[in-house]
């Protein structure tokens, strides 16, 4: 089929057909001779004897679809039909089924009441469940990595070999939910018409094409009005929590090919045909008979290029147009409707969740076609009356004691009168639908026991195949076209159809970012992604029992991360990072300690101000002024605690805007001797307490100048590579001196913004977002001292601005709830992933997050299996939340594993074997290769 655009006239809401190519409507013309038209002897020998016929004349039949057409103003696709009704579809986003607390769903509830009551005609509800295949899920969520880097290139490559072989083994689902909205318009009444005029008129509607007869001047009418009420029904859903998304002619078109041609609609969207408009006048009769593939296709005939078998009572077949070979199987789709035939006695809230979690490829309709609301009761109060008769008076004459059941029958009928009668409650004709699909019918006759198995779950229903009716099944369940062709629904009340609420998903973390692993009730992937729109800030708070899997969490976000480009600093205090500077090119490890070798100055100036101008080092800003004062704060303090007095303080000031002054003469950057230089000095030239002041700071901050045994970490040039892009700071030899450990994590949390301001710089530069990524192990330690307190409080408040994924981790919620500012981190960070926890926390964690007893029972059977999966509770914002079942691809496993009794051991021994290459070892781990395994001739491949 040719791929051209769709075309549109002139008018966007104009039909397609014009009325001088229309033919008259009078059923009097049926009587009237045609006229014939005239061939030559010779032109009509030259015509071959037999006709070409279409591949399946009835196929376009299926449907009775009249036009489809594009509404520019609204971006809506608009259907007509053959009865002069008209159709517009929506796409929905949903809502959550986790957090449903009693609040939330009665008000969800009731702003769904107000959109079925302001309903007039029709309403179609459609949750199509699609199995995702591989080729989709990678064209949808490719794993971003650098184009320069071939290393990087070939994780990636495991990522998706990892992903590809965990979606071969599942059914991953896929729910997409639509709202088509249905519009009769009145009909037309002449101020005068005799009765043979009418009787006409209605033959005309039963036997001819009533949207045909429609004038322009109507048909825009209808259009307008459809399309104003569909937008008013559409803010009514908004109040639900849900987006809707206007579907247009050629998606709408492309939407009902894929389920009218079921192989040739698992191409790529993009790849399918577009409508065409016929660009000629309709070929004369004679000619058509001759010549039938002349006749330009209507829109009915392009939606159907399929073979359709109808013949088989429970199910039909959809094949391929391909020639028929006896010897050959034929790949087909089986396709099988079922209705609901019995209703719960009771029905509740979100009562249809159980069929919407099935593991094959489903479809479900859900009808609601107002009805009459006095008719209705009307027939209430006749059955009432009926009813009351039946209670005392049988066929035999009157009975000798009531019959208890018409009495019920009787107060169940004047109870529904009265409720219509006193309340806004409506009445609606209601019918469900299943429709589903399998390559095999073995597949089918298995989705066809789910569903049985399933709907006794939805308080009792009952669902059956539709024996010979499969035909008109498969057309009602078309989504966007609203036609219930067999009509088995139900008269019911507004309640019903509410607590039917069908648009909740199960869906987990972000629409894209980074592979996190599988949601375990519906088996989705799940992914985070930190610079989500929809997210207040990139804060994530990963706290469980030791040996759940905290390092292993942080460190896949870690790799993925680093897959991309990101710049990353961890604070490390137990040496489980330090294979990831092993594994990864352009990487620091920093053993911070007085042995170590690295040196901190505390006086590096910063590049630029706030405002982007250039610092004079003779006279650097007040803010880093404060920023030294801070340090020495600590410096003299005890246990990392802040102490300073009032007479040390200006004293310590003037100091350091006096050494900046004078090593700036000298062309450097100040040490902390020469401050201890400068407070000697000040001692010796001054008497009195300023003396004694003098004397006391520069004893105790000898402490951290050359030959002193803090000195040669503190006193000398900055020896920390500053443009690695992932560094590991080691801090397990601060542990023993509180003092040390608070200075370094002072300076370390001012490091980590000031390099993240930096690197936003650079990337703004550059055109392209910033992505900084900062992980603190153990964060409550870091707590302890103010400057990890500042640290948390600076990097939750400017995350987003620097494009700041921040990753905390703690052993327990707890400890993050006693401190102010680390209680505004834990409550308001936007991600939150909960690993297997002592139930004595489960109280705080409770209460923090605000979970429900369903949610906080599934977090105390969080399960893990080592080098297989980890389950985990995800918090993503107000968004979602639910269990994950955490899946580290096996090459970034065995890089990231603290595991000391298996993993550990069998990692070091094959380093050894290895040759001392972490990398290639790690590599042979993941394919599945062991220490006794290992041959030699492995060294050759790498």
């Amino acid at each position: 089929m040719n791929n051209s655009p769709i075309l549109v006239s002139n008018h966007p809401m104009v039909s397609s057909i014009s009325d001088n190519l229309r033919k008259p409507s009078s059923i009097l013309n049926l009587l009237k001779k045609q006229p014939q038209e005239q061939y030559s002897a010779e032109g009509l020998s030259k015509l071959p004897p037999l006709s070409v016929p279409r591949p399946h004349p009835s196929a376009p039949g299926l449907i009775p679809l009249w036009d489809l057409f594009q509404d520019d103003q609204s971006g809506l696709g608009v259907v007509v039909l053959k009865d002069g009704t008209y159709r517009c579809c929506f796409e929905l986003d949903g809502v959550h089924v986790s957090g449903f607390d009693e609040v939330r769903l009665v008000s969800l509830m009731n702003h769904f009441t107000g959109f079925l009551n302001g309903i007039d005609t029709s309403v179609q509800l459609t949750i199509v469940c699609h199995n995702i295949s591989k080729r989709e899920y990678f064209e949808r969520h490719p794993v971003e990595v650098v184009e320069n880097d071939e290393f990087l290139k070939y994780v990636a490559k495991v990522v998706e070999n990892d992903a590809a072989f965990l979606l071969s083994k599942n059914f991953i689902p896929e729910l997409k939910f639509y709202v088509t909205f249905c519009y009769r318009p009145p009909k037309e009444k002449p101020a005068k018409q005799g009765w043979i005029d009418r009787a006409v008129g209605n033959v005309l509607d039963v036997f001819t094409n009533q949207a045909s007869r429609q004038t322009v001047g109507s048909h825009l009418k209808n259009v307008t009005t459809l399309i104003q009420r569909a937008q008013g029904y559409v803010s009514q859903l908004g109040n639900c929590g849900m987006t809707a998304r206007p579907i247009g002619a050629v998606e709408y078109f492309r939407m009902l090919y894929a389920e009218l041609n079921p192989k040739t609609g698992a191409d790529p969207v993009e790849t399918l045909p577009v409508p065409q408009r016929p660009k000629q006048q309709p070929i004369p009769p004679g000619l058509r008979r001759v010549f039938p593939d002349m006749e330009p296709a209507t829109i009915r005939q392009q939606l159907t290029e399929s073979r359709y078998d109808f013949s088989k009572p429970d199910y039909i077949v959809i094949s391929e147009m391909t020639e028929l070979d006896e010897n050959k199987e034929e790949k087909a789709k089986f396709i099988r409707s079922l209705y609901m035939n019995r209703l719960p006695e009771r029905t509740g809230p979100l009562w249809l969740q159980p069929l919407l979690r099935l593991n094959c490829e489903w479809r479900m309709n859900i009808f609601a076609h107002k009805l009459d609301k006095d008719l209705f009761r009307k027939r209430m109060q006749r059955k009432q009356a009926q009813s009351h008769a039946n209670t005392y008076q049988g066929i035999m004459g009157p009975r000798s004691a009531p019959n208890q059941e018409e009495a019920e029958k009787a107060q169940e009928a004047a109870n529904i009168g009265s409720e219509l009668y006193t309340s806004n409650m409506e009445v609606f004709n209601y019918a469900v639908y299943f429709t589903l699909n399998g390559e095999s019918l073995e597949e089918l006759n298995r989705a066809t026991e789910y569903v049985r198995s399933a709907a006794p779950q939805c308080r009792g229903a009952r669902f059956i195949v539709g024996y010979h009716e499969q035909k008109n099944l498969f057309i009602g369940s078309l989504p966007g076209l609203g036609i219930d062709t067999t009509r088995r629904g139900k008269a019911v009340r507004t309640p019903t159809v509410r607590n039917s609420f069908p648009f909740v998903h199960a869906k987990l973390g972000s629409e894209k970012g980074d592979w996190l692993g599988f949601s375990k009730e519906t088996l989705e992937p799940v992914f985070l992604n930190a610079y989500d729109e929809k997210l207040p800030n990139a804060l994530c708070i990963v706290f469980g029992q030791p040996g759940e899997g905290k390092s292993m969490v942080a460190q896949q976000l870690i790799q993925m991360k680093t897959l991309a480009g990101a710049k990353t600093v961890i604070i490390d205090r137990s040496g489980s990072y330090r294979m990831l500077t092993e594994v990864y090119d352009d990487t620091a490890y920093i053993r911070l300690g007085p042995d170590g070798s690295v040196c901190i100055n505390l006086y590096d100036l910063p590049l630029t101000t706030y405002d982007g101008k250039a610092i004079d080092p003779a006279n650097p800003p007040e803010s880093h002024i404060i920023k030294i004062l801070n340090f020495h704060s600590v410096m003299l303090g005890e246990r990392g605690e802040q102490s300073m007095s009032k007479d040390e303080k200006p004293i310590l000031m003037q100091g350091i805007q006096a050494i900046y002054k004078s090593c700036a003469a000298q062309g450097r950057i100040p040490y902390e001797s020469d401050l201890v230089a400068w407070l000697k000095n000040e001692q010796m030239t001054n008497s009195g307490k300023r003396a004694e002041t003098c004397e006391d700071l520069a004893n105790r901050l000898s402490l951290y100048c050359k030959g002193a045994i803090f000195g040669k970490l503190f006193d000398g040039p900055t020896s920390i590579p500053m443009d690695a892009q992932l560094m590991v700071f080691d801090t397990s030899d601060l542990a023993h001196d509180k003092t040390l450990e608070g200075v370094v994590t002072l300076f370390v949390s001012d490091f980590v913004l000031r390099r993240a301001a930096q690197h936003k710089a650079e990337k703004m530069a550059q055109g392209k977002p910033a992505r900084f990524v900062f992980c603190i192990d153990e964060l409550w330690r870091l707590l302890r001292y103010e400057g990890g307190k500042t640290l948390v409080e600076d990097a939750s408040r400017t995350s987003r601005h620097l494009g700041l994924f921040f990753i905390g981790i703690s052993q327990e919620l707890g400890d993050l709830l006693k401190d102010d500012r680390a209680r505004n981190l834990a409550t308001n960070s936007s991600m939150k992933i909960i690993l297997g926890n002592d139930p004595s926390n489960f109280d705080a964690i409770r209460d923090a997050c605000g979970l429900t007893p369903q949610e906080m029972s599934a977090i105390g059977h969080l399960t893990r299996k080592n080098r297989e999966y980890s389950d985990a509770f995800l918090i993503y914002h107000k968004l979602s939340r639910g269990v994950v079942k955490l899946v580290v691809p096996r090459f970034m496993y065995w890089v990231a594993t603290t595991e000391p009794n298996t993993d550990q051991p069998m990692r070091s021994r094959m380093i050894e074997l290895c040759n001392g290459d972490s990398r290639w070892a790690c590599h042979l781990l993941g394919q599945g290769i062991t220490p006794e395994t290992f041959s030699p001739d492995l060294l050759k491949a790498g």
